[in-house]
C-alpha cells in the first residue's frame, strides 16, 4: 500500500509541462484523435539534454491504435555524439576503447538494423531498427543531436514524416527553460 501511494503521489506531481513545444504532429488525414500522452524535458546523469514527446491516436482509415515516441538528445560539447548515438541504439561500448572509425563495424553486428538514406533525412546517419516484434525505431544523428523515433505499429515512413522529423534538428526551442 505504501509503494502504491508513493507511485500515485509521484504521478500526481509530474504532469505534462504545457510550456514544452510539441515538435511533431500527426498529419490530419492520417490520424484521428491525436493525444499527447507525455511531454518532458530533463538533463540526464551525463549532463545531456533530453526531450521526450509521446503521442497516440487511431489510424483514420483502419481505426488501429498507434503510438509515437519521439526522444531528442542534445549531447554536451565534451561528449562524443557518435558514441552517444550508438548507446541510444542499445550498444554497450567502452568509452575509453571507442574509435569513431569502427562505428560501422558496431552497426553491422547489430541484427535488425537497416541503413536509411541520411540525405533524405537531412542528417549524418540514419538507421531503422525492426528487431523488436511490436515496434520499430528510427535513429537519426546530426552534429550533436540525436533523434530517436519509436512507433507502433510498423508503417511506411512518408516524405512528410521524414521532413517533420528532420526539422527537429534545427529547432532551438526544445531545451530552453
Amino acid at each position: 500500500m505504501i509503494s502504491l501511494g508513493g507511485v500515485m503521489f509521484w504521478y500526481s506531481h509530474h504532469d505534462v509541462k504545457p510550456e514544452l513545444p510539441q515538435v511533431i504532429h500527426f498529419p490530419n488525414h492520417y490520424v484521428a484523435e491525436e493525444t499527447v500522452e507525455k511531454k518532458d524535458r530533463w538533463q540526464d546523469a551525463r549532463g545531456d539534454q533530453r526531450y521526450q514527446c509521446i503521442l497516440s491516436g487511431h489510424l483514420a482509415e483502419t481505426d488501429q491504435w498507434i503510438n509515437w515516441d519521439l526522444t531528442v538528445i542534445e549531447f554536451q560539447e565534451e561528449s562524443d555524439p557518435l558514441l552517444g548515438y550508438l548507446r541510444e541504439m542499445g550498444m554497450i561500448i567502452n568509452q575509453a576503447q571507442f574509435q569513431a572509425n569502427q562505428a560501422n563495424s558496431y552497426l553491422d553486428q547489430r541484427p535488425g538494423l537497416e541503413m536509411l538514406d541520411a540525405g533524405q533525412w537531412n542528417c549524418d546517419r540514419a538507421y531503422l531498427d525492426t528487431s523488436e516484434q511490436r515496434r520499430s525505431s528510427v535513429y537519426l544523428l546530426s552534429e550533436n543531436r540525436v533523434i530517436v523515433f519509436r512507433f507502433t505499429p510498423s508503417m511506411e515512413l512518408s516524405a512528410e514524416l521524414m521532413k517533420q522529423l528532420s526539422a527537429v534538428f534545427t529547432r532551438t526551442d526544445l531545451f530552453k527553460s
